[in-house]
């Protein structure tokens, strides 16, 4: 008799076990799965920002939009076709404004740069 006690009550041990131990990880399972829908709510929150994000980068880089902001700002205007050179025979010939010793050595001090008749780099 005192066997077939002990041996329903290890069962029903047991199960007492099985059962905290089933119910145990039922909640911990729910627990998980609500923190993986916080964070799938956080991930499209950031995707929805990044989206914005690059909207608002294309607006800022919309070349018609930085045209007319360097117009009103800097006072930029629009290169003309005039302005640009359309043959190489128009871009002036190189001078050099100094003269080169027989030892390699520069007679002058300063060294600038002539193009054409305008001098860059040399004081007026």
């Amino acid at each position: 008799m005192i066997r077939s006690f002990l041996k329903y009550f290890i069962v029903f041990a047991l199960l007492v076990f099985s059962g905290w131990n089933l119910m145990n990880v039922s909640m911990k399972v729910q627990k998980m799965e609500s923190d993986v829908a916080v964070l799938d709510k956080k991930i499209a929150k950031e995707q929805e920002k990044i989206r914005v994000l690059n909207a608002e980068w294309a607006y800022l880089n919309n070349p018609e939009r930085l045209e007319a902001a360097a117009a009103l700002a800097l006072g930029l205007k629009a290169t003309k076709g005039e302005a640009v050179i359309s043959k190489v025979d128009a871009i002036p010939e190189y001078v050099p404004d100094y003269e080169v010793n027989a030892d390699g050595g520069e007679t002058s001090s300063s060294i600038s740069i002539s193009y054409g008749y305008r001098q860059v780099g040399a004081r007026q």
